[in-house]
């Protein structure tokens, strides 16, 4: 994780300078700039939990199914336990 601004971050991949991003259509991929719009994320903290806000449209989350893949930012809402990841 690396901090963009105040409350904004990017969220690094598995491989090395690689980020996470969320396209137009809600789908999770990676990239190596993390300076694209779609790298960057509201980290929204709760008290076990974290959750991370899509700043280009704020109705999606990164989210992970029970069998860890991505699911899409149109069916995330904020709650889901899909949307939580555990605080540090």
């Amino acid at each position: 994780m690396e901090s963009v601004k105040t409350a904004e971050v990017t969220v690094r991949g598995n491989a090395p300078g690689n980020y996470i991003a969320m396209n137009t259509k809600g789908e999770s991929y990676s990239t190596n700039s993390p300076t694209h719009p779609e790298c960057v994320f509201k980290e929204i903290f709760g008290t076990k939990y974290n959750s991370y806000q899509s700043t280009l449209n704020p109705a999606w989350y990164l989210a992970l199914t029970k069998q860890g893949e991505a699911k899409s930012g149109p069916k995330t809402k904020p709650g889901q336990r899909a949307v939580g990841f555990l605080a540090e």
